[in-house]
């Protein structure tokens, strides 16, 4: 596995979309029994195709010419998840509006952290430590962070420096003893995107209006109507069903196909804890690293006043089952999060942080990244979201965090890229990551035929086309330009929460206009919106993964790789890798599943 990523925070609009639904019923899963030990999955093959490369997380036999969109299954009665049975209770009418966002590619270019370097140590040569702080002083440098990557024995210290003498301490340290590299740190972009317009308000099983016909199948959703397409489409009920014995083909209740007992790390741009789809799945142990030296600040709350964290944390576990919103596809699972992007500027030119723009109050510094994935791997997550990206290849202490993580047997997953080109943003390509590109429903090019391929902006890895990674649903508004989107059609976004404190203008939180008597009002402070993107895909993956290790909490991250790759939808785009992710497939694989088409 291979995924290269960088973080450069290219706008406030311009991150991955959450993934809640609107169900009804008790929250969180209370009923599901305890889980149950899950049996060892059968050993993948390995990828003789790929072997010798290091960004690729192939094995053969993936799955092919499947008709993904029915979620097709083995059994007599295709059951659904108990999520989606009760979700079917919640009677709300159109909210007045919600804005949309098209992906856009990040601002491009390598760029580096004033006064700032990475000097990279053999731990074994730590012993020498006062040495090399003279060393270190003697260039007029300060020590603000210290990263050290267990499995990898190795060290990094962050050092401030005056900015312009940067050149001239990475030459004087580059030459002592125990030194591997000295470097500079770069910013990083969020990989989604921007331009509004306004739709309807969208649940997991669509907009249900008192009077009119609930939402049909495979969807849920139409052009015209909200809902969460994304979340039917790579078949999350079927995936969940293995938490309910008579819901599944085993017979047996395992909890951990809800994800229950997993922590999913979002690396972005905080979260809005106060959200009702997060209120009750924020854990309060997340930290905020965005100064751009790796140091955690302990002055400033995590809240996300961009919305790109939280749209993010939304996708990959929103509270499900809790009757308002959006479902996530972890369901159960805990958010961790960080904020590694400090708060847009609300005055200037870069007010709100426009798409492209360079500027390093709109940006996220490799060093903060990297502390972030550190402090994710002490505290000991399942899964690592990273819905962000750059150029590669990867700043040096990025790349040793995310190797240790995987070292540690942390999944980290992270977004492809959306510059719509043949190589993969970094994190995102580099060794031991899972890359996500984006999908996206095609209902235009011919009018009554709807099929499924990968986005026009979304990156992907041309030297190993078939297993550079999977896609999962991103969407692909047409008929943008750089300001405005000219498409209404709801099925060409990913809608999910927002922030309550972003922008005005840029969201949806209004309770819903004219509903008559909803069974489940919808809450002030449901913020929304729609937006395509990496960002929005990633999360997908990240909630998958929960339920994967939740059936099996043994499995490795390769084995993750190998089971997602293997269980993957080809859509017959050549630019899908193995596929686009299948959650049943890949929940049952985990589980040990036979009966699986």
């Amino acid at each position: 596995m291979s995924f290269q990523s960088t973080l450069v925070r290219t706008a406030s609009l311009m991150l991955a979309t959450a993934l809640l639904a609107a169900c009804g019923g008790g929250g969180g899963g209370s009923s599901v029994p305890p889980p149950t030990a899950a049996p060892t999955p059968t050993p993948l093959p390995s990828n003789n195709a790929t072997a010798g490369g290091t960004n690729s997380i192939g094995t053969t036999g993936r799955t092919l010419a499947v008709a993904s969109a029915f979620c097709n299954v083995n059994q007599t009665t295709q059951q659904q998840s108990i999520a989606r049975q009760a979700a079917m209770s919640a009677v709300t009418q159109p909210d007045g509006g919600l804005p949309r966002y098209r992906a856009t590619p990040p601002a491009r270019g390598v760029t580096y952290v004033p006064g700032a370097i990475e000097v990279t140590y053999h731990t074994a040569a730590m012993t020498q430590r006062s040495t090399m702080s003279v060393q270190e002083r003697a260039v007029g440098s300060q020590l603000t962070s210290t990263l050290t990557f267990d499995r990898l024995g190795l060290t990094t210290h962050v050092l401030s420096v005056a900015p312009g003498t940067e050149g001239n301490a990475i030459a004087a340290l580059s030459a002592q003893p125990g030194v591997v590299s000295v470097s500079r740190p770069m910013y990083r972009s969020k990989t989604s995107a921007t331009t509004a317009n306004f739709p309807n308000d969208n649940f997991y099983d669509g907009l249900i209006v008192t009077g009119q016909p609930a939402p049909a199948s495979p969807f849920f959703q139409n052009s015209g109507d909200g809902g969460e397409w994304d979340m039917h489409l790579i078949c999350l009920s079927h995936a969940w069903a293995y938490a309910v014995a008579a819901d599944n083909t085993l017979g047996v209740a395992n909890a951990g196909a809800i994800g229950t007992g997993m922590t999913i790390g979002v690396i972005d741009t905080g979260v809005d804890p106060t959200h009702p789809d997060l209120a009750n799945k924020v854990l309060s142990t997340g930290k905020v690293f965005d100064k751009g030296l790796g140091q955690e600040v302990t002055t400033e709350s995590m809240h996300d006043n961009d919305g790109h964290g939280t749209d993010v944390a939304g996708i990959a576990a929103a509270d499900t089952n809790n009757g308002i919103g959006f479902v996530g596809a972890g369901y159960n699972a805990k958010i961790l999060p960080y904020k590694v992007f400090p708060d847009p500027p609300t005055s200037g030119p870069d007010a709100g942080c426009p798409p492209g723009t360079s500027s390093p109050a709109c940006q996220s510094s490799t060093a903060d990244i990297a502390a972030a994935i550190n402090d994710a791997v002490a505290q000991k997550v399942s899964v690592i979201n990273l819905s962000l990206g750059g150029p590669c290849p990867d700043d040096p202490a990025v790349a040793s965090a995310v190797s240790n993580a995987v070292a540690n047997n942390i999944v980290v997953v992270a977004a492809a890229g959306n510059d719509g080109t043949n190589s993969l943003d970094c994190p995102g390509g580099d060794p031991g990551v899972i890359p996500v590109g984006a999908s996206a429903i095609n209902d235009f090019t011919n009018p009554g035929t709807t099929t499924e391929s990968v986005a026009s902006y979304s990156d992907y890895d041309v030297t190993h086309a078939t297993t550079w990674g999977v896609v999962a649903p991103g969407g692909d508004a047409q008929n943008c330009t750089s300001s405005s989107c000219n498409d209404n059609d709801s099925l060409h976004y990913i809608e999910h929460i927002w922030t309550t404190t972003a922008a005005p203008g840029t969201i949806n939180c209004s309770p819903p206009s004219g509903a008559t008597t909803p069974t489940v009002p919808e809450p002030v402070g449901d913020c929304r919106l729609e937006i395509n993107g990496t960002s929005q895909a990633s999360p997908h993956v990240a909630g998958i993964v929960a339920l994967m290790r939740g059936v099996n909490p043994t499995l490795t991250p390769a084995q993750i790789g190998q089971m997602l790759c293997a269980s993957a939808v080809d859509i017959g785009d050549p630019k899908e890798g193995c596929g686009r992710v299948d959650a049943y497939r890949a929940v049952a694989k985990a589980i040990n599943d036979p009966s699986v088409p």
